[in-house]
Parts: C-alpha cells; structure tokens; sequence
C-alpha cells in the first residue's frame, strides 16, 4: 500500500504492507506530528499528537505499547520507501532523516 506522509513540510510517500506497522514508522519518523493518507484507499491516520486515542480505537493499543512491543527491524523495509515528491523545500528532512533510520538499522542486521 502507498501513502502520502500529510507533514506541514515537503510531500512524500511511504509504502507498506501493514497499516499498523506503517503507522509505527511514521509516527517514529515526526514524533507523532505526522499523518498519513492512504494513496488509492480509505486508510488514514491523523497525526496522534492531535488526536488522542485514535492509534487505540484503531489498534486496541496505545501507540506507545505499540512502538514498545514491535521489532524495530520491522520498520527497516518501511522506512526504505520513503521518498520526497520533488526537491527538497524546508529543512524539516523527512526522507534523510528515514535513510538515517535506515543506516542505523542495517548496523543491526546479523
């Protein structure tokens, strides 16, 4: 599934196969201040830190449980998708800053 990162910065795209698990790595990516817009489909999530509880109604758990209990090379082949639509405009780097995510997770790779 493609989804568009809704960010008051630069547009881009993010891809995977679990909702829940795309939601995880956005959220990890802008500290909860970001959303996410299904590209062809329904899905969405409005950036958490306006909209308590949603991540709960949604997943039956905070996104905190959620982030504690998840294998975070889960979110390595996420964060791999993300790309900027375009140039580069603000110096919020959302697709540097997911590359940097990317790094450090290959160093934990067997």
């Amino acid at each position: 599934m493609k989804f568009e990162i809704i960010n008051p910065s630069d547009r881009c795209f993010v891809e995977g196969d679990d909702f829940k698990t795309v939601c995880i790595a956005v959220i990890v990516l802008g500290e909860g201040k970001y959303g996410l817009r299904q590209i062809d489909g329904d899905l969405h999530m409005p950036p958490v830190i306006f909209a308590h509880g949603w991540f709960k109604d949604t997943f039956n758990q905070t996104e905190a449980e959620a982030i504690s209990q998840i294998e975070p090379l889960s979110l390595l082949p996420i964060f791999k998708t993300v790309k900027l639509a375009g140039e580069r405009s603000s110096l919020n780097d959302i697709a540097g800053l997911a590359e940097e995510y990317v790094k450090m997770l290959e160093r934990c790779l067997p």
